[in-house]
């Protein structure tokens, strides 16, 4: 498909860990387009290429680990669905992820937590419905827990996120969760501490961006 005259096409407008989002959006995509993908996701395509941003100059060629992250917890959401058919997906800081739409077995419910900015981009190309809700909200403030229905099973997904906050955050995150939903299951991915390190003495991904720190 030819790309969107760059006329037509919509500004991120995003900065510090919110533009992160857009780096997991070119390795989606671009893994999509490879015959021997590991992940099918034509949703990160199309906003992929509504979005006016220059992707190869901030990110450098696509690697595939930011795709396979998606499709391994892909796999996980799907056994989980299994066992809780109705349940209630919570993906936190989610920013323009399209796993809904990939692991959606037409009965679960799926909440999207993410800050006002992700979220007012995120609608312009996944609007919300009855089973897919928006929440505007830091993952931080407990406030996001009131918008999920937890009667048939909770699962909360921290995808690209964790390594962003302050440990302290953190672990009161966890805290609140165990609280509030009692049984929930939790999917989360971490950094070496290595990696972090690099992240708090300044690593740039390429001359025109540099990796948030990751504390």
């Amino acid at each position: 498909m030819p790309a969107l005259p760059r006329d037509t096409r919509i500004l991120a407008n995003l900065s510090g860990v919110s533009e992160t989002m857009l780096w997991s959006l070119h390795n989606r995509a671009s893994e999509t387009k490879r015959p021997d993908a590991v992940l099918h996701d034509p949703d990160s395509v199309r906003i992929h290429d509504a979005i006016d941003y220059d992707f190869d100059a901030h990110f450098g060629d696509p690697c595939g680990s930011l795709a396979a992250r998606a499709a391994a917890i892909d796999d996980v959401l799907r056994a989980w669905l299994e066992r809780y058919p109705e349940g209630s997906i919570v993906s936190l800081g989610e920013g323009l992820e399209t796993q809904a739409g990939r692991v959606d077995n037409g009965r679960m419910r799926w909440c999207s937590v993410d800050l006002p900015d992700a979220i007012r981009l995120r609608e312009r190309f996944l609007p919300p419905n009855a089973r897919f809700q928006h929440v505007a909200a830091s993952v931080v403030d407990p406030a996001w827990m009131d918008a999920v229905d937890a009667s048939a099973g909770v699962c909360i997904v921290a995808q690209g996120l964790l390594m962003y906050l302050e440990p302290a955050f953190v672990s009161g995150l966890f805290a609140r969760i165990a609280r509030r939903f009692p049984g929930a299951e939790m999917i989360f991915d971490t950094v070496p501490r290595w990696f972090s390190d690099l992240t708090l003495a300044g690593l740039n991904q390429t001359p025109r961006y540099r990796l948030p720190a990751m504390p």
